[in-house]
C-alpha cells in the first residue's frame, strides 16, 4: 500500500463587496398660503421659483455574481473535477448575453472545456438571466500537468449590461494527490477465458499481448509474458488507461481497462479476460425475400441465426447500419419491425439450435440513385461492442435509372502515396448476384475508365491483365439520379493473370522431362499461383514478372468514391 500525499492549495480570501449607496431625492421648494376664499384649496400667491425635482431613478441593469465549491477530497492528475457554480442576478433588470469563464491564478493549471458551461459558453452568444433569477450548475475540469501544487482558479461570468463588475467572480482551491510523492505498480494478468467462468484458470494467461499505458500524453509500452502478465512499475498517480492490443491465436481483448494509480492497491493485479469470437459459434444470415423493390415500400427479409458452439447463447441483437451511410433499408432498429433482433430485445439459442425470422424494413426514396437496397448489421449480445462478432449483409436491386459513370484504375502505392495510373487495361463490370458482365471499357493514358448508360447499381470489377484489386470485398458504386457520384477509384496491385473468359484455353508447350510447365507466377506448380495469391513476392519480383511477361491474377478490392 501507498501512502497518498495530499498538496494544499492556499486559498484566496474573497474580497469584500461594497454597498452601493442609494441616491436621496431633491426637496421642492415651499409655498406662500392664499387669503382666497378658503373654502378653496390654498393657492400661492405667486408662481414658485422653481419646479420640484423627481426623485431620482434606481439605476437599471443587472448584476450579476458569482459563488462556487469543489468537494473537500484531494483529485488526481487527469480526474474529472465537478465545480459548483450558482449565478445570480441580484439587479433590477435582465441579464443578456451572458458568459462564464476561468483562470488559473496559481499552481497546476485546469482545463475547463468551453461547452462545459452549456448557455454561458464563452466562444457562443451567450445566455440570459432574469432578474432575480439563480442558476446553480456544476461543471467538470481535469488538471493535465502536474507543477508542483494545486490550482487555485477563478470562475468568472459576465454580461452586456451587468453594472457593477467587483462580485462577478470567485475564487476556489483545489488540492491534488502529489505525482512526485505518490507511486505505485501497474500490473495485471491478461487471460483467455476457455470454459466462460469469468475467472482466470491455470494456463489460460495469453502470451504476447500489446499493453500500452497511457498517462495523458505519455505512455509506456509493454507485452504480457509467457504466463500472460505485465507490470509497468513506480507509476506515477493520475488516472491512467491501458489499451491492449495483438492478442494471439484470434482471442479478441477489451480495448482498454482502468490503470488509475491512487495511493491504494487499486492499480494492481488487474484481470483483463479475452474471449473467443462469437462469429465462431453464431452464424448469421439474412436474405431479401424479393429480388427487386422500388422506393418507399416495405422490404422484408428473413434472417436465420444459429448456434454451432456448445454452449447457450442470450440477448442476441442485431446492430444494424453501422456506417450510417448509403440506402441501408429503414426501420431495423424498430421493435415492431425485428422483434427480439432489435435493440433491447434480445435472442436466445441453445447448443445447435436454429431460428428463423421474419423481418421488415422501408426502401429509403434515394435507393433508386444507387440502385440497390441494403442490410448490414452486426449480430450479438452487445450492440456497443461489436469485435469478433458475426456480419451479415443482403442486397436487393431498386431499378429505374440508367446513366454514365467514370472513375480510375490505379496501381496502390500506399496511404500517403498516389495511385499510379493503369493505362490500356480492360475493366469489366459484373452483376454481384449472377455474374454476368453489365459493361465493359479499356482505361485510357490517366487510367481514366468510362462507362455509358448503365443502370445504377453496385458492379464486380472484372480486370483482363496482370492485376489483383487489393480488397477482394470491392465494388464500383454507379450513382446517378440528382446527386450522381462519379470519381470512384480501382486500386490494384501486381498479381497472377486470370485468364480473358472469352479467349479459347491455351494448349500447354510439350515438355520432354515430362515436367509439368510453369505457372504464372514464374515457380514451377507454384501453390500460390494455384490460388491466385501473390502475397509473399515482393514488389520489385512483381515489377520484374510484368517486364518479363508474366501473367498474374484478379482479386476485387472495394471503389473507394471521392
Amino acid at each position: 500500500m501507498v501512502d497518498a500525499v495530499l498538496v494544499d492549495a492556499t486559498a484566496l480570501a474573497p474580497a469584500a463587496v461594497a454597498e452601493e449607496p442609494t441616491a436621496p431625492g431633491v426637496p421642492t421648494a415651499p409655498t406662500t398660503p392664499s387669503t382666497a376664499d378658503p373654502s378653496m384649496s390654498p393657492a400661492p400667491t405667486s408662481p414658485p421659483t422653481s419646479s420640484p425635482a423627481p426623485t431620482q431613478p434606481q439605476e437599471e441593469g443587472s448584476d450579476l455574481s458569482v459563488t462556487a465549491s469543489v468537494p473537500g477530497r484531494a483529485f488526481l492528475l487527469r480526474e474529472r473535477i465537478p465545480i459548483t457554480i450558482t449565478i445570480r442576478n441580484e439587479g433590477p433588470g435582465d441579464a443578456t448575453a451572458v458568459k462564464a469563464h476561468h483562470r488559473t491564478l496559481s499552481g497546476s493549471r485546469l482545463r475547463i472545456d468551453p461547452w462545459e458551461w452549456r448557455d454561458f459558453d464563452p466562444s457562443g452568444e451567450g445566455g440570459g438571466l432574469a432578474a432575480g433569477e439563480e442558476r446553480i450548475m456544476e461543471v467538470a475540469g481535469e488538471v493535465w500537468e502536474w507543477t508542483g501544487a494545486g490550482p487555485v482558479v477563478r470562475l468568472e461570468v459576465s454580461a452586456t449590461n451587468d453594472r457593477r463588475a467587483e462580485n462577478n467572480s470567485a475564487e476556489v482551491p483545489i488540492r491534488l494527490v502529489s505525482p512526485e510523492e505518490t507511486k505505485a505498480p501497474v500490473s495485471g494478468l491478461v487471460f483467455g477465458d476457455r470454459n466462460h467462468n469469468g475467472a482466470p484458470d491455470p494456463g489460460e494467461g495469453l502470451a504476447g499481448v500489446r499493453v500500452d499505458l497511457h498517462r495523458g500524453t505519455a505512455y509506456e509500452h509493454g507485452i504480457t509474458g509467457p504466463d500472460g502478465r505485465f507490470l509497468f512499475a513506480d507509476v506515477p498517480a493520475g488516472v491512467n488507461h491501458l489499451v491492449l492490443s495483438d492478442a494471439p491465436g484470434g482471442w479478441i481483448v477489451p480495448y482498454g481497462a482502468d490503470g488509475t494509480v491512487d495511493g491504494t492497491d487499486r492499480s494492481e493485479n488487474i484481470l483483463v479476460r479475452g474471449e473467443r469470437p462469437l462469429r465462431e459459434t453464431l452464424r448469421a444470415e439474412a436474405r431479401f425475400t424479393e429480388p427487386t423493390y422500388a422506393p418507399g415500400t416495405t422490404a422484408t427479409l428473413t434472417v436465420t441465426l444459429t448456434n454451432t458452439g456448445d454452449r447457450p447463447l442470450s440477448g442476441i441483437v442485431a446492430a444494424c447500419d453501422p456506417s450510417g451511410e448509403g440506402p441501408h433499408l429503414r426501420g431495423t432498429d424498430d421493435p415492431a419491425r425485428w422483434g427480439e433482433l432489435a435493440w433491447g430485445g434480445g435472442v436466445s439459442l441453445t447448443p445447435g439450435q436454429t431460428r428463423a425470422f421474419t423481418v421488415t424494413g422501408v426502401v429509403p426514396d434515394h435507393a433508386i440513385d444507387h440502385g440497390v437496397v441494403f442490410v448490414t448489421c452486426n449480430v450479438g449480445d452487445d450492440p456497443t461492442y461489436v469485435r469478433g462478432f458475426p456480419v451479415m449483409e443482403a442486397e436487393a436491386k431498386v431499378p429505374g435509372l440508367r446513366g454514365d459513370t467514370h472513375g480510375w484504375l490505379l496501381r496502390d502505392r500506399g496511404l500517403e502515396t498516389p495511385g499510379e495510373p493503369i493505362p490500356n487495361t480492360e475493366v469489366r463490370l459484373l452483376d454481384r448476384a449472377t455474374g454476368e458482365v453489365v459493361a465493359t471499357t479499356v482505361s485510357d493514358a490517366e487510367g481514366r475508365l468510362g462507362y455509358t448508360d448503365i443502370p445504377a447499381g453496385r458492379y464486380t470489377p472484372h480486370i483482363i491483365g496482370p492485376w489483383k484489386v487489393v480488397d477482394e470485398k470491392s465494388f464500383v458504386p454507379v450513382i446517378l439520379g440528382k446527386h450522381p457520384r462519379p470519381g470512384w477509384t480501382i486500386h490494384v496491385e501486381p498479381g497472377p493473370d486470370p485468364r480473358d473468359p472469352d479467349a479459347p484455353a491455351p494448349t500447354p508447350p510439350a515438355d520432354s522431362a515430362g515436367t509439368p510447365p510453369r505457372s504464372p507466377a514464374g515457380g514451377a506448380g507454384s501453390g500460390l499461383a494455384d490460388t491466385g495469391l501473390d502475397l509473399a513476392a515482393p514488389l520489385g519480383t512483381g515489377v520484374g514478372l510484368l517486364a518479363a511477361g508474366a501473367a498474374l491474377a484478379l482479386l476485387a478490392r472495394r471503389a473507394r468514391t471521392t
